[in-house]
């Protein structure tokens, strides 16, 4: 099994408040990773699915806008340090972050632990058999709303009902998270949210 780095430990609880020429930035470790899509190619372009912008919350914030998916949708995620190496946040219980638009859209929270990356030499990244594919992890179904923030535990990320996962783990590991995500699926014609303060919460 491919070896991959130690957890590292959060210098910050604040995750992306997207402000400043830092904005693209993940703050909870120092160098922390960036944001970026992921888009199925049928529906809006990468390019144009994410900017940061003042978009309806507080200063600056990540605006998540697309539609026309047809495969299996669109993400926004970031790494906490890199594709291989996660940050150990044992010490909270879960993330707090802002879902805002104009309707309600439903958004999958997703974040993933080394059983789900290919470095783990566990799962599947190329034609995988049922079961053993890459890129899980562990999720929770929510809403977007008027701003109000929202909090997941890591009790409540539960995972996926796809791929790999450890034998006998059914959620979350908070010592060593890979990356953190926020998904629309192709079931969603159109959405358009703004994604602000994210951070850790005790």
């Amino acid at each position: 099994m491919p070896a991959y780095p130690p957890a590292a430990p959060v210098t910050s609880a604040v995750i992306s408040d997207f402000e400043g020429e830092a904005g693209s930035a993940v703050l909870s470790t120092m160098p922390g990773g960036v944001w970026n899509a992921d888009v199925d190619g049928t529906g809006t372009a990468q390019a144009e699915v994410f900017k940061f912008e003042s978009c309806g919350t507080t200063g600056t914030g990540l605006r998540f806008k697309g539609g026309g998916f047809s495969v299996w949708g669109a993400d926004v995620a970031a790494s906490f340090v890199s594709a291989t190496q996660g940050v150990d946040a044992s010490a909270y219980t879960g993330i707090s972050f802002v879902l805002k638009s104009a309707t309600s859209t439903p958004v999958i929270f997703k974040l993933q632990n080394p059983d789900s990356i290919p470095a783990c030499g566990k799962c599947v990244e190329l034609m995988p058999a049922a079961g053993t594919d890459c890129y899980a992890g562990y999720v929770k179904n929510i809403s977007t709303n008027d701003g109000t923030p929202q909090i997941v535990t890591w009790v409540e990320a539960g995972k996926a009902l796809w791929g790999y996962h450890n034998p006998g783990q059914g959620a979350v590991d908070s010592h060593n998270l890979i990356s953190i995500a926020f998904a629309v699926a192709n079931t969603t014609p159109m959405f358009d949210i703004c994604i602000d303060d994210v951070k850790f919460v005790q």
